[in-house]
C-alpha cells in the first residue's frame, strides 16, 4: 500500500469511527469499548479496519515512510531545510507530520479501544490538516 493510500485509509477509517464515537457519548464521555464493538459489528467498517490492520502488519508502514523520505529529499533538492521557500517549507513540514504519524508505534499495536481512541483524537486531526498538501505530493 502506498503512503497516499495508507493516509486515505486512515482518514476513511478515522471519520467512520469518529461518527460512531459521536453517537456513543454517555454523560459527555465516549465509551471507547462500545465504539470498538460497534465498529467491529459493522461489516463495511470492519473490512476497512481489517484491511488497514493487515497493511500495517505487512510492512506497508515502512514502505510508506520510505516514500515520504524520498519526497522530502526531492523537495530539498540538495538544499538545507532553512533554504526552502515558504510553500516548500510548509510541504516539507506536512510530509514530516505524515512521517511522524506513520512512525508512531501505536499503529502496530493490537486492535483495542486505545487505537480507535488514538485514531479519532490524535491521528485524524493531523491527517485531515495535512492531507490536502501531502496527498498530491505522494501521488
Amino acid at each position: 500500500m502506498s503512503a497516499a493510500d495508507l493516509i486515505k485509509q486512515l482518514i476513511k477509517l478515522g471519520v467512520s469511527i469518529k461518527d460512531i464515537a459521536s453517537k456513543s457519548k454517555n454523560n459527555g464521555g465516549i465509551d471507547w469499548t462500545k465504539v470498538l464493538q460497534t465498529t467491529v459489528a459493522d461489516p463495511k467498517i470492519s473490512k476497512t479496519l481489517a484491511d488497514l490492520v493487515a497493511a500495517l502488519k505487512d510492512h506497508s508502514v515502512a514502505a510508506a515512510i520510505d516514500q515520504i523520505d524520498l519526497k522530502q529529499k526531492v523537495l530539498l533538492a540538495g538544499r538545507a531545510v532553512a533554504n526552502l521557500g515558504h510553500d516548500e517549507l510548509l510541504q516539507y513540514s506536512d510530509l514530516a507530520d505524515a512521517r511522524l504519524l506513520l512512525a508512531t508505534h501505536q499503529l502496530t499495536e493490537a486492535l483495542d479501544e486505545g487505537i480507535v481512541q488514538w485514531l479519532v483524537n490524535d491521528a485524524l486531526p493531523i491527517l485531515i490538516d495535512i492531507a490536502p498538501v501531502v496527498l498530491p505530493l505522494l501521488l
